[in-house]
């Protein structure tokens, strides 16, 4: 492969990724929400679990452990308010 087809691949997984790019509300709801297919190994399963919550705390922008903390905090405060003040806030 050429370093011309190598950009010209980088360039379009870019451009996919970017397209198809989950947000990070979808990602934590497909990380709480999975399920163990019958024909899968749990290995399959711990794996697909491990990309799905990697790709939430990448889209939130989490690089330590702090920051880890607090989105956890966060997202559970968020799960205990009341549909309107919650509204409000996320507008």
């Amino acid at each position: 492969m050429s370093i011309d087809d190598m950009s010209k691949y980088d360039e379009l997984k870019d451009f996919l990724l970017t397209e198809y790019k989950l947000t990070p509300r979808e990602y934590r709801i497909k990380f709480e929400t999975a399920v163990k297919n019958a024909g899968k190994t749990y290995t399959l399963f711990a794996s697909r679990l491990r990309n799905l919550l990697s790709n939430y705390l990448k889209c939130r922008l989490v690089k330590d452990y702090d920051t880890f903390i607090d989105l956890l905090i966060s997202d559970r405060l968020k799960k205990s308010l009341p549909q309107g003040l919650l509204n409000y806030i996320l507008s």
